[in-house]
């Protein structure tokens, strides 16, 4: 075996160890435990993230017209919680200029259903026409809720 055989497979061995250390104590392998509680019960989940841009042709979103939009659009589709936090955001548009703007971030984390999927579609196109926007950014994360 050559040196650089040799220096390859013992980067792969180790990375080996690695990954299977890392899989070990990771949550989804392990029971989540509580100090003197016992295991807590954990249920998959899914956390959607959406970026509400504020600038619009005419100006840009007020809080009374972002409180207005959680409270007819946003809150009838998810009752059960949600959580918003106002953020400052940039984007390259096509011509590669930096644009800023202030944005309303809005968090769900909700079982993953097509329900849900459909509610949130139907805010984000709610918003692009209420305040002409181009695009809502959308992140999805997969999570465990734990109780």
């Amino acid at each position: 075996m050559t040196l650089h055989q040799l220096r390859w497979s013992l980067v792969f061995a180790g990375l080996s160890v690695v990954t299977a250390i890392a899989f070990a104590v990771s949550p989804a392998a392990t029971a989540l435990r509580h100090e003197g509680s016992g295991s807590l019960s954990q249920q998959a989940s899914v956390s959607d993230r959406l970026y509400f841009g504020r600038k619009h042709p005419g100006g840009i979103v007020t809080e009374t017209e972002w409180a207005s939009f959680l409270a007819d659009v946003v809150t009838p589709r998810f009752p059960q919680g949600l959580t918003v936090w106002a953020a400052d955001g940039q984007w390259r548009d096509s011509a590669y200029r930096i644009n800023r703007e202030p944005t309303f971030v809005l968090e769900v984390v909700h079982p993953s259903q097509a329900s849900a999927d459909a509610a949130l579609k139907s805010i984000v196109a709610e918003y692009r026409r209420r305040f002409a926007q181009e695009s809502v950014f959308w992140v999805r994360d997969r999570v465990n809720v734990v109780d």
